[in-house]
């Protein structure tokens, strides 16, 4: 059935507001490391972030995820992630790992991408995250997981890196807030 757009409007009454409100987007230039700095604030709880067309400069590198406050990244916090990875010859790993960062995934340099929600990052308090990432290269296929970092640290900022070697990471992305009503 085909609705006209009268009545596609009177199916959403008024005052009712989107779940996600975009934050912010573009693109995260070729580099070692990238950050999205003020994209965490104390107008949401949780947020959606969405990376695509992620590439990296060289096979087998990783790509790694950490929060930060005022354009510097933590790295000195645990992050916890139990993760599970799915290759191409469809065998499969899993694990937990507490690291300096939450490694997503390894990627190639061939196009991948990763959604991410990220739950209570700017409160004094435990953040989590639960993500899912997947690449068209011959590695790892796709790689989910859920973690957090157990830490009473208020963060602001996103930070997208390459920490395997001198090798660069580039990606475009969509940061979006879940509203809290």
């Amino acid at each position: 059935m085909a609705y006209t757009s009268s009545q596609v409007v009177q199916a959403v009454p008024t005052g009712i507001n989107s779940a996600l409100v975009f934050i912010a987007g573009g693109t995260l230039t070729t580099a070692a490391s990238n950050s999205i700095n003020n994209c965490f604030s104390a107008t949401y709880t949780a947020y959606k972030i969405i990376l695509y067309d992620i590439i990296t400069s060289a096979s087998g590198c990783n790509f790694t995820v950490r929060l930060g406050t005022s354009g510097t990244p933590d790295s000195s916090s645990q992050y916890y992630l139990y993760g599970t990875w799915v290759y191409s010859a469809g065998a499969s790993a899993s694990g937990q790992e507490p690291s300096s960062a939450w490694r997503t995934m390894y990627q190639t340099d061939a196009s991948g991408s990763m959604v991410m929600d990220i739950i209570q990052p700017f409160e004094a308090s435990k953040t989590y995250c639960h993500y899912q990432a997947s690449s068209n290269l011959s590695y790892y296929n796709t790689s989910q997981g859920s973690g957090f970092i157990n830490t009473s640290t208020s963060y602001t900022d996103f930070n997208l890196y390459a920490n395997t070697g001198s090798y660069n990471i580039s990606s475009k992305y969509k940061i979006y807030g879940y509203t809290n009503s």
